[in-house]
């Protein structure tokens, strides 16, 4: 059983162990995966919102039948500053953080889980075959 000291607090780490069918997970590891992928999602998010935003503003723009210089990147990038602002390149971001956040928390949760899972009972295997 490991323990942390943190500010004169003994925690034992026995106590946040739980089995699921005869495998026994980590639930301190499987809070910190699951915080550590969300907070990557609402990075990965921020930074990614404007090339997307711009993707999309292009593709709306081809289908209107407008002509092509409104179809440039540096057009789409001045006129969505002119017209919206800095604030328009995160247009949509909350519902984007909606959708990718749980996504990737619970891919990347599960994603630890089962690699654990899978190096225990393979190592599990090769013992019990050696003997």
């Amino acid at each position: 059983t490991t323990t942390s000291t943190t500010s004169n607090i003994v925690v034992s780490r026995k106590c946040y162990k739980k089995t699921f069918f005869g495998y026994s997970i980590d639930l301190l590891d499987l809070s910190n995966n699951f915080m550590a992928a969300s907070s990557a999602a609402v990075i990965a998010s921020a930074i990614t919102t404007p090339f997307d935003t711009i993707k999309t503003k292009r593709q709306v723009t081809s289908h209107t039948g407008t002509n092509k210089t409104d179809l440039r990147l540096v057009t789409i990038i001045c006129d969505i500053y002119k017209f919206e602002g800095f604030k328009g390149y995160f247009r949509g971001l909350f519902p984007r953080m909606i959708k990718v956040v749980p996504s990737c928390a619970i891919m990347i949760s599960t994603y630890e889980v089962l690699k654990h899972f899978f190096i225990d009972s393979n190592h599990s295997s090769s013992s019990s075959s050696n003997h």
